[in-house]
């Protein structure tokens, strides 16, 4: 039953549209005259000049990469550097801040 609703709605649709305005005649090419000369091509000069190659700009050295420490090594190094912030007895010939 649905789809002859939808039959009959495609036809009335299609009653509703108009018909397309006929497209403009194509002019036909015309051939070429036999009779004209054929002209060469002439190279065309370019029109900026060529500029010379930069010359190639020194690289930057390659640093060699420092190994990176695991996670548990950072925790050691600063509880370590923490700890020996802490209060206890100055090394010979310092100052306290």
């Amino acid at each position: 039953m649905e789809e002859e609703l939808e039959l009959e709605l495609d036809l009335e649709l299609l009653d509703a549209v108009e018909p397309a305005e006929p497209a403009d005649p194509v002019e036909p090419v015309l051939p070429l005259d036999p009779t004209l000369p054929i002209l060469p091509v002439e190279p065309v000069e370019p029109v900026l000049p060529v500029l010379p190659a930069e010359p190639a700009l020194p690289t930057d050295p390659v640093l060699p990469v420092e190994p990176v420490l695991p996670a548990d090594a950072v925790q050691v190094l600063v509880a370590s550097s923490i700890g020996s912030r802490g209060s206890g007895p100055l090394p010979s010939g310092t100052q306290p801040h």
